[in-house]
């Protein structure tokens, strides 16, 4: 798997130097490592349920901060283990949204197998419990999802993060 750093200097104004690092996944098929992740979600709109679908999602992340005594703004190997952390918890996973007024949700438990019914309007699904996971958010969106990794990615003091979350190489929404 191929990935590339790229460091940016930026001279601020009052002559501080603040550096912004990206990390960015070139290779899609990035799932087992936690850059990326695919899911399935469907999300209601306007009263509208689109279908269930799915996507290879990859993840990107841009610290900006001042260098530290060994010149790093942020350790790249931290970077990847809390990303990883959160994105194999929505790796091959149906995301449904925890707070929907939209999507009735409900665990069942049929022997031993427990499942999750999820119901729009008309539509009814049933999934498997240990294949579902529950976004704390309204709705389940590209947006929702950099929001959620995000909180769940710490910073020191001094540093700002940035979540991109990208359904497609041209479709993206980011955080904050």
């Amino acid at each position: 798997m191929q990935w590339f750093w790229l460091v940016c200097l930026r001279v601020l104004s009052f002559g501080v130097l603040k550096f912004r690092v990206f990390v960015r996944g070139v290779v899609l098929k990035s799932c087992v490592r936690g850059k990326g992740f695919s899911s399935a979600h469907f999300v209601v709109l306007s009263g509208k349920c689109e279908r269930l679908h799915g996507h290879n999602y990859a993840v990107e992340c841009e610290i900006e901060g001042k260098q530290d005594a060994e010149g790093v703004v942020f350790d790249f190997i931290e970077l990847k283990k809390q990303l990883n952390k959160t994105t194999e918890q929505l790796d091959h996973k149906i995301l449904l949204p925890a707070n929907s007024s939209d999507i009735k949700t409900t665990k069942t438990k049929t022997g031993k197998q427990q499942s999750v019914e999820a119901r729009v309007n008309e539509k009814f699904y049933s999934f498997p419990l240990e294949d579902v996971f529950f976004l704390p958010a309204k709705t389940v969106t590209a947006e929702e999802l950099a929001k959620f990794i995000h909180s769940k990615t710490r910073m020191p003091s001094g540093k700002t993060l940035l979540v991109r979350v990208f359904e497609t190489k041209t479709s993206w929404a980011e955080y904050p």
